[in-house]
């Protein structure tokens, strides 16, 4: 299905029926991390998986991607499927993206789980390494996606998941250098939600991994304590959809009977 924003196709995918639940892909990924647990999901639920802006096969929107940008997409893929609320997963970026959703659009998140993501803004070291990354992309951009896929998986997992591992660097390397740029400069500019997660009063789950080199694993916990969000803490790295998949499968029912 493609449904049209501002003059910029957004492609995604339905699928069942039921309660509608939003899947939101992170940073150089597309909506076909979740199929693993479309099979699953479908059964009971109304999937609404999307390609966000630059990733996949949507392209780009603007030269600086916003979180609010892809929000505002987000909605008007609602109101096409005249879905009046809905449960949110967002993996990474896509996290932001449904935290953006939430702070604009409140009455239409029924629950928000956080997989690999944050509420916190980027700390100043991070802001330092948005900006190395623009300027690497530009020049090294294969050099990047490499080393960049390569350390969401932690040590152990980049052995056991070798294949999983090449075929995510396989798909990064699709995208465009200005969709790469784009997203980098809208996460880099993005606020800090952190009050608009613990002033919603829905069902909220962070999934976390202990050694995560993005998402600094303490620091996740203690955002989890200050929000009153359910925490649920895994082994491995960034990419808990691949890692630890059978208990992030069992989550995600879990949490939309919750």
């Amino acid at each position: 299905m493609i449904v049209d924003y501002q003059n910029t196709p957004i492609h995604l995918d339905i699928y069942g029926k039921g309660k509608p639940l939003v899947l939101i892909h992170g940073f150089q990924e597309e909506r076909k991390i979740w199929n693993d647990f479309v099979p699953i999901l479908k059964e009971n639920y109304q999937l609404i998986v999307p390609d966000m802006f630059g990733h996949g096969e949507t392209p780009r929107y603007k030269e600086v991607q916003t979180m609010e940008d892809m929000a505002a997409a987000i909605k008007v893929i609602l109101a096409k499927l005249k879905v009046k609320s809905a449960a949110f997963i967002g993996h990474s970026m896509g996290g932001y993206i449904s935290l953006a959703f939430l702070e604009k659009y409140p009455d239409q998140v029924e629950k928000l789980m956080l997989l690999n993501s944050s509420p916190k803004k980027d700390s100043e070291k991070r802001l330092k390494e948005r900006d190395q990354v623009v300027r690497i992309v530009k020049k090294h951009k294969q050099i990047f996606v490499k080393s960049s896929v390569a350390n969401l998986f932690s040590e152990e997992s980049k052995k056991k998941f070798k294949k999983e591992l090449d075929f995510r660097i396989q798909e990064a390397m699709k995208m465009e250098v200005e969709s790469i740029i784009a997203a980098v400069k809208g996460m880099k500019i993005r606020k800090d939600r952190e009050k608009i997660l613990k002033n919603f009063k829905g069902e909220k789950w962070i999934i976390a991994g202990k050694e995560d080199a993005l998402i600094p694993y303490e620091e996740i916990k203690k955002v989890a304590r200050n929000t009153k969000s359910k925490f649920i803490g895994l082994p491995g790295g960034h990419m808990s959809y691949i890692e630890q998949k059978e208990v992030v499968a069992e989550a995600f029912e879990e949490f939309m009977k919750a």
